[in-house]
């Protein structure tokens, strides 16, 4: 069979599949060649991905270092199998295949691009399906790609108030909320805190904690109401924030050496100055809020 006509047989096997909830399951099909021979192909199961089941289907003996594989989506990563070597991509890796021929990225924008990268750090070819074979993969995963690319973030501890209730309070330091985010975020997602017009985007990312449960640290610097965002980002909001984050740097570093000057005792209180938050209306342009939540800054 040509490259062709077997990238074509992996997208029938993945309209093949019938999965209880297209948003939450993609339709995959996997194909495995060696010298353009078919060796095994396979479907997504309810449970089971469809490399893992092709690989399982191979032959005993077959020489998988001269094999190339074909699946319609990238393969995952343990960053959505947590368990050590339960990925695909680790299984390919495992099985030393020669080439991977990938029908379309992953649509999580937190997995998006890992799966190949691992793939080629192990020295393993990796090449896309032609555009006309990779648009009807993704037709055939509509729902799934419209799913994984809403994060659907929401801040759950603190929790919010009830009517008429006070706000949640935390003193003026470093304190660790909690999100659930329906897929993992990205390093596109951030936190912001917001006083009276000032926003100060936060230096820590979410980190994965338990389950969809992520945390992120939030500074307070001053007393007060904030409201905590959790923003996602453009490329001009990404730029944005990592200009920011550039200034904050020189800032500190500039303190860092004043301080050791003999006048800095009596220059002590313009110090610490080095994170202000900019001052806009409403967030800038390239930066769009997923959730927030009210908190009170006290003594």
């Amino acid at each position: 069979m040509t490259e062709r006509e077997l990238m074509e047989l992996a997208v029938e096997m993945a309209a093949k599949c019938e999965p209880p909830d297209p948003k939450s399951t993609p339709k995959v099909g996997a194909v495995i060649a060696i010298d353009g021979e078919v060796v095994s192909s396979a479907s997504r199961g309810r449970d089971d991905h469809a490399e893992k089941i092709a690989l399982r289907s191979a032959p005993e003996g077959a020489d998988l270092s001269r094999a190339v594989v074909y699946t319609t989506l990238e393969p995952c990563t343990h960053h959505v199998r947590r368990g050590e070597l339960e990925s695909c991509t680790d299984r390919l890796v495992g099985a030393k295949v020669d080439r991977v021929v990938v029908g379309i990225l992953d649509p999580n924008q937190g997995v998006c691009g890992r799966g190949i990268t691992q793939l080629q750090q192990h020295r393993i070819e990796v090449v896309l399906f032609p555009k006309d074979l990779a648009q009807r993969v993704s037709q055939l995963n509509a729902d799934f790609i419209r799913a994984q690319q809403s994060l659907d973030v929401r801040i759950v501890d603190p929790p919010r108030p009830g009517p008429g209730g006070a706000l949640p309070r935390f003193p003026i330091a470093r304190c660790e909320f909690m999100c659930e985010c329906t897929n993992e975020p990205g390093d596109d997602v951030y936190a912001f805190a917001e006083k009276e017009g000032f926003w100060w985007p936060q230096p820590d990312g979410l980190v994965w904690r338990e389950k969809n449960r992520y945390a992120v640290n939030i500074h307070f610097g001053a007393r007060g109401v904030h409201v905590i965002h959790i923003v996602r980002a453009n490329e001009l909001g990404r730029r944005l924030v990592e200009y920011y984050r550039d200034i904050v740097g020189r800032q500190r570093e500039q303190d860092e050496k004043f301080s050791k000057h003999f006048l800095a005792k009596k220059f002590r209180g313009l110090l610490n100055q080095g994170f202000p938050g900019f001052r806009m209306g409403t967030l800038p342009h390239g930066l769009n809020s997923l959730d927030s939540v009210q908190v009170d800054v006290a003594p």
